[in-house]
């Protein structure tokens, strides 16, 4: 583990730990749970997100989620909010549409940006619908995509 903004893509992938324990030039994966909604700033995110695309192997994959205070509701919502802020953690609610607009260049799987409860080894069965308090993905790169650009 390191301690870094992931939003310092060069931070984060120069980092003595990172060069250690990864191999860049394969692909990895990429695992932002439960933080990309803790980081206001839509397109410095997508920036970011698209960074990695750049940076990493073809073939590397993306996982992510991100809550969504409608599908949270609203007293629950701004209960979290309101903790996170005693925290100085931002909480910012985007819908799956604008989460999906963060991946820029990385494709979702065909099952595309669906809700967390849904995320199942066997299919997409939303098992316990009160459990779904926002959105999950799994998103690769195109090989090629970063030489075209």
């Amino acid at each position: 583990m390191i301690e870094a903004d992931l939003r310092d893509v060069e931070k984060v992938l120069e980092h003595a730990a990172t060069s250690r324990l990864l191999d860049l030039t394969r692909p990895v994966g990429v695992v932002a749970g439960s933080v990309l909604h803790c980081l206001p700033g839509t397109e410095d995110l997508a920036a970011a997100l698209a960074a990695y695309h750049e940076r990493l192997a073809p073939d590397s994959m993306l996982a992510a989620s991100h809550a969504d205070g409608a599908a949270l509701g609203p007293e629950l919502a701004a209960a979290v909010e309101d903790c996170l802020a005693e925290a100085r953690i931002t909480f910012v609610h985007r819908t799956a549409r604008r989460f999906a607009d963060l991946l820029g260049p990385c494709q979702p799987h065909p099952d595309g940006v669906v809700p967390i409860g849904c995320w199942r080894p066997n299919g997409l069965t939303l098992i316990r619908p009160e459990y779904s308090f926002g959105h999950a993905v799994l998103a690769e790169g195109l090989p090629g995509i970063a030489e075209q650009a």
